[in-house]
């Protein structure tokens, strides 16, 4: 931890002051700004700092820094302040199941948040466990199920995503479909 010395008063980190008094006890103050000056203002959705020309808000010490840039770097770090100006858009994780998919928002609040976003839909769909699902996003692919039962019992082809991604009972080509112990326990044919 750095500290300064500035009229008897130690400064550690900028943040508070211990003073010595003349009893010798010591007190923790916070450095004091004059007005005006940006006050950390909220944290959650948005991260913002405020001017305030409040001799006495200023004077308060916590939270107050001479210029917007200082409250939003030291209260937020290199995240900064929400730049509700721009217009954001990002990607975010759209549908769990039976599809797993990323959409385009433009809510600020979304955006804004340290997780659960990404700039493109590449991003957000990868792989490789950094984006919104460890295997990545579905892709439509057709699927083999079983459509008729008696009195043959045949395989047809689905696109509808919803029974292709329910995990059991589908299968990539008609030939899988119809061997023996997948679809039917007798294979394709009269029941």
């Amino acid at each position: 931890m750095s500290t300064r010395r500035r009229n008897g008063a130690s400064l550690a980190m900028g943040i508070l002051v211990v003073a010595t008094t003349a009893s010798g006890s010591r007190t923790l103050q916070a450095p004091r700004t004059r007005a005006p000056c940006a006050i950390t203002d909220t944290y959650y959705p948005f991260r913002t700092c405020r001017i305030s020309k409040d001799d006495t808000e200023c004077q308060l010490g916590l939270n107050t820094f001479s210029s917007m840039q200082e409250c939003c770097t030291t209260s937020f770090g290199k995240d900064g302040c929400t730049d509700s100006s721009s217009n954001s858009t990002c990607w975010v994780a759209g549908q769990y199941h039976p599809q797993r998919s990323c959409n385009m928002t433009t809510d600020v609040e979304q955006c804004s948040v340290k997780w659960g976003h990404w700039a493109t839909w590449d991003e957000c769909c990868a792989a490789d466990g950094t984006g919104a699902f460890p295997t990545g996003c579905s892709t439509e692919e057709p699927c083999f199920v079983a459509t008729d039962f008696y009195p043959q019992q045949a395989c047809g082809l689905s696109t509808d995503q919803k029974i292709c991604q329910r995990g059991w009972g589908t299968f990539k080509s008609m030939e899988e479909c119809c061997e023996p112990g997948n679809a039917f326990g007798t294979g394709c044919g009269p029941a």
